[in-house]
Order: C-alpha cells, then sequence, then structure tokens
C-alpha cells in the first residue's frame, strides 16, 4: 500500500512541476513577444522623430529681415 501511495504521490508532483513549467514557459515568451512589440513601435516612432528633425536640419532657415 505505501509502495503504491508513494508512486501515486511521485506522479503527481511531476504532473504539477511539468504543467507549471508550462504555464511559466508561456508566459515568459508572451512577456518577451510584447517587449518586442512594444520595443519595435517605439523605434519606428524614434525613427520618425529623428527624420522630422533631419529634415528640420536640413532646409535652410528663412530670414524674416529678407
Amino acid at each position: 500500500m505505501g509502495y503504491v501511495l508513494r508512486v501515486r504521490l511521485a506522479s503527481f508532483f511531476t504532473g504539477a512541476a511539468t504543467a507549471s513549467f508550462a504555464g511559466l514557459y508561456i508566459l515568459h515568451r508572451d512577456y518577451k513577444l510584447a517587449h518586442q512589440s512594444l520595443t519595435q513601435q517605439g523605434m519606428s516612432q524614434l525613427k520618425e522623430i529623428v527624420y522630422v528633425v533631419y529634415l528640420g536640419l536640413e532646409t535652410p532657415p528663412i530670414s524674416i529681415l529678407v
């Protein structure tokens, strides 16, 4: 009787550990995907800002006195 109980407990805890690992893996992957998406979105906005600043530097200043 003790052997069966021991095997059942071991298999239960093995299953619980496997399910926990799978859940943490899925959450970690989701977090990495969200972080990558936000970073990429921020980088595209940064590129647009830098481009606008570059265009502003490229154009000659307008003189009011002329």
